[in-house]
């Protein structure tokens, strides 16, 4: 995994701060890989609580950049109670490391 671990434990503490103790952080895409050279930070948050998801999103993306730095982060925001089974980035994301 190509992601320190300050880092990690600033994504997690941000992502459970704007969505709740109890939602789950997803790393997936290349920096799972050691293999694998440069690439955007990729993170799935799921969250049991489905309000104001884009804003929450919005805040989390603007609050880790200041924190691990100016790079490409996608996120990806779902509620847990409304799973898309036919999203088929969602369920590469699944596969991922749970941080």
């Amino acid at each position: 995994m190509r992601v320190s671990n300050s880092d990690i434990a600033h994504i997690k503490k941000t992502a459970q701060s704007i969505f709740g103790n109890a939602c789950e952080v997803y790393l997936f895409g290349s920096r799972v890989s050691d293999d694998r050279k440069g690439g955007d930070l990729d993170l799935l948050i799921r969250t049991d609580d489905p309000t104001q998801l884009l804003t929450k999103k919005l805040t989390f993306k603007a609050r880790i950049k200041q924190l691990i730095g100016d790079q490409k982060i996608d996120v990806i925001v779902r509620s847990v109670s409304a799973p898309d089974e036919q999203d088929l980035i969602y369920q590469e994301a699944l596969k991922g490391l749970l941080l």
